[in-house]
């Protein structure tokens, strides 16, 4: 009984992860090739990204040409909540 309890508790935190991921891509894509343009530019000007960042922000800036992946769209979202800190404006709005 336990067992079952903790499987499904497992299962639930793996869809809930899933789907926020999920939703995470969609914003990103949302906000538009315009808006990581102009976030990557930004965060190079004033070097505050690594190349990791810079590398998956010019895919997102190639929207939609090219769609980024769930993992380049948690790399991006960090680095743009780090340059929010450090002064850049732009948002990122995730809808529930």
């Amino acid at each position: 009984m336990v067992e079952e309890k903790q499987a499904l508790e497992r299962g639930a935190r793996k869809e809930q992860r899933l789907l926020n991921g999920v939703e995470l891509q969609a914003a990103v894509v949302k906000a538009g090739a315009e808006f990581w343009d102009d976030v990557l530019k930004w965060g190079v000007a004033q070097r505050h990204l690594k190349p990791k960042e810079i590398s998956a922000m010019r895919i997102c800036s190639q929207l939609p040409n090219k769609i980024p992946t769930e993992n380049q769209c948690k790399i991006v979202s960090e680095a743009l909540a780090r340059l929010q800190t450090e002064g850049f404006q732009g948002s990122l709005s995730i809808e529930q």
